[in-house]
């Protein structure tokens, strides 16, 4: 929509496991607007996605609000933990 000003800024290193997505709304229309963000992710957490995303384990830290995630049945990956968190 024209009356919606959007902005998506992506930072982080190539080689560096942390990603910030920075996404800037502004309805420049006089009327009210209602919106849903959504993001889509398929975390890994070990070599191949068929492999290992019945062994991924996720949970909500409501008090800090972010979603986490773990695979604790990967031999390399299973004391590793991602999240995703937004404010």
């Amino acid at each position: 929509n024209e009356s919606i000003r959007s902005v998506l800024t992506l930072s982080g290193d190539m080689t560096d496991s942390v990603k910030y997505f920075h996404l800037s709304l502004e309805n420049q229309s006089a009327e009210e607007r209602k919106l849903v963000v959504t993001l889509y992710l398929e975390w890994v957490l070990g070599f191949a996605r068929p492999e290992t995303y019945r062994n991924i384990r996720v949970g909500w830290d409501a008090e800090n609000e972010f979603l986490h995630a773990s695979n604790p049945f990967n031999v390399d990956f299973g004391r590793q933990v991602v999240f995703i968190g937004s404010s």
